[in-house]
């Protein structure tokens, strides 16, 4: 290791002062991008040098089994704003995201991937957008996101989200975010539920923007997504769906689900009837449908007792304030 002095002669600052609290905090998840660290830090230590802002990079490395580590360790002997969290094992992004937003101290947090496909000469444009007043700002690859193979699911995602959520953002699933430090506490990241930050931080009333920023090649590595990312993706489409809709009021989801569940089974059943008696069809001669209808019924009020039974849970632990988030008193 090189003696300080040294280090400090042959190595750029982030910033040109040397504020032990620093108004930027970047948060890099990285799964075996070793060949990636380093120029992406050499990108990111020039465009804040240029802007003059105190900052910090927090890599997290996901329990990567190349040099990642290492290579971020030789950073940060030679510059003290480089961190690390070292994972135990690989976890998923979603807990990369909460263990560096957990070390992150910096008044403003930026997210975005280690693999260089996001271009850290945008990161001026979300500084500006935060300072403008917005809570959350994320990144918008307006030319696509890649291959055809890649922009065309990436789309048919996007638009479902927008018509399900009602959120109007073109890129969903950008990981190139800014957001302000009160964000944080709301964002329970778990799963795949890192891609729907933008339906969390809505829900909560957060004011949010967005900015076009480049889609570039993957430096290094290759990409840790597959086709089974969409599945997953739709799983928790529906969690974070209940969670943001549905978290104070489950009777309202499974209630109605259940009866329209029970009235479809009645319905049936009065069908079975009326043919009985119309055209002397028995209902012994169609046990399926009488069978089929019942089943019917009887689900339907089991997930309306499902519903009563989760609103009482909800309300023998509700505190006053749960539901709701006070942004400011004036008295």
């Amino acid at each position: 290791m090189l003696a300080d002095a040294e280090v400090r002669e042959q190595s750029v600052s982030l910033d040109e002062g040397d504020s032990p609290t620093p108004d930027l905090s970047i948060v890099i998840p990285a799964f075996n991008e070793a060949g990636n660290v380093r120029p992406l830090y050499e990108e990111l230590r020039r465009v804040v040098a240029d802007i003059h802002v105190a900052a910090e990079i927090i890599f997290v490395d996901d329990g990567s089994s190349d040099a990642t580590y290492e290579e971020v360790r030789r950073l940060h002997e030679s510059d003290r704003r480089v961190k690390c969290v070292r994972l135990q094992g690989n976890h998923g992004k979603a807990a990369a995201y909460s263990a560096g937003f957990e070390s992150a101290t910096g008044r403003y947090v930026v997210t975005m991937d280690a693999d260089l496909q996001d271009d850290p000469a945008d990161l001026p444009k979300f500084i500006a957008k935060l300072d403008e007043g917005f809570d959350f700002v994320t990144g918008w690859k307006h030319k696509g996101k890649g291959s055809f193979g890649k922009r065309v699911p990436s789309k048919a995602f996007n638009m479902v989200v927008r018509r399900v959520t009602g959120i109007q953002l073109h890129d969903m699933d950008c990981p190139f975010r800014g957001l302000r430090r009160e964000v944080l506490p709301q964002l329970n990241l778990y799963g795949d539920l890192y891609r729907y930050i933008p339906i969390l931080v809505a829900r909560n009333g957060f004011a949010m923007a967005e900015v076009p920023i480049a889609n570039r090649d993957r430096g290094h590595g290759y990409s840790k997504f597959g086709a089974e990312r969409f599945l997953r993706g739709a799983l928790d489409l529906f969690t974070v769906l209940f969670l943001t809709r549905y978290r104070v009021r489950p009777l309202h989801m499974f209630g109605a689900l259940g009866l329209l569940v029970s009235a479809c089974g009645v319905m049936i059943i009065g069908g079975l009837y009326f043919a009985k008696l119309a055209f002397g069809i028995h209902i012994s001669n169609v046990p399926f449908f009488f069978a089929l209808a019942v089943l019917a019924v009887i689900l339907g009020l089991q997930l309306f007792s499902l519903g009563l039974v989760c609103q009482l849970i909800i309300e023998v632990g509700k505190r006053p304030g749960d539901h709701y988030r006070v942004q400011s008193r004036l008295w």
